[in-house]
């Protein structure tokens, strides 16, 4: 086989693998999207726990009586 006969067929080998890697990373991509959808919505939920903490930390009936201080 001549030389161009060998750069076809390592340029159809190399396509093949690139189809093959896409295949096999193609689930990894899609449960590492759903991870880090899910991180992201719990990250925002703790955020938000958190500004219900202070603002409830921040009411009247949660601050020290006004009897004991001084």
């Amino acid at each position: 086989m001549t030389v161009m006969w060998w750069v076809i067929v390592f340029a159809a080998l190399a396509v093949l693998a690139l189809i093959a890697i896409a295949v096999c990373a193609w689930p990894v991509w899609k449960a590492s999207a759903a991870l880090l959808r899910q991180f992201g919505d719990a990250s925002e939920a703790f955020g938000t726990s958190m500004e219900k903490l202070s603002e409830a930390l921040d009411q009247p009936s949660m601050r020290e009586p006004s009897s004991r201080r001084r």
